[in-house]
C-alpha cells in the first residue's frame, strides 16, 4: 500500500508540473506572434503568479517552476523553427474549415 501512495503522490505532482509547463508554452507561443503579444504578456504574468503561488503553498520547489519554463522555451523554439515547414498543412486545414463552415467566411472579409 505504501508503494501505491508514493506512485499516487508522484502522479499528482507530475500532473501539476505538466499543466504549468503547458501554461508557459501557450504564453510563449502568444509572444512569438505580433498580433498576440499583449495576450502573451498577460499570460506570462499569470503563469508567473501561478508559479509563485505554487512555491508559496509548498506544492512545488522553485526549480520545478524554472524547469517548466525551460522546457516550455525549448518546446516553443522547436515548434517555431518548424512553423514555415507546415505552411501548406495550415493552408489545407484553413481551406477545409471554410468549406465546412462557409457562413463564417462572410464575416471575415
Amino acid at each position: 500500500m505504501e508503494k501505491f501512495n508514493k506512485i499516487w503522490f508522484l502522479t499528482i505532482n507530475a500532473h501539476a508540473g505538466v499543466s504549468h509547463t503547458f501554461l508557459f508554452s501557450i504564453a510563449f507561443m502568444f509572444l512569438t506572434f505580433r498580433s498576440t503579444t499583449k495576450l502573451g504578456i498577460i499570460t506570462i504574468v499569470f503563469s508567473l503568479a501561478c508559479g509563485v503561488g505554487r512555491i508559496y503553498c509548498g506544492v512545488h520547489w522553485p526549480y520545478d517552476i524554472i524547469a517548466s519554463i525551460l522546457v516550455s522555451l525549448f518546446v516553443v523554439s522547436i515548434i517555431s523553427s518548424f512553423k514555415n515547414k507546415f505552411y501548406l498543412i495550415n493552408i489545407l486545414v484553413i481551406s477545409l474549415w471554410y468549406k465546412i463552415f462557409p457562413r463564417r467566411l462572410k464575416n471575415v472579409y
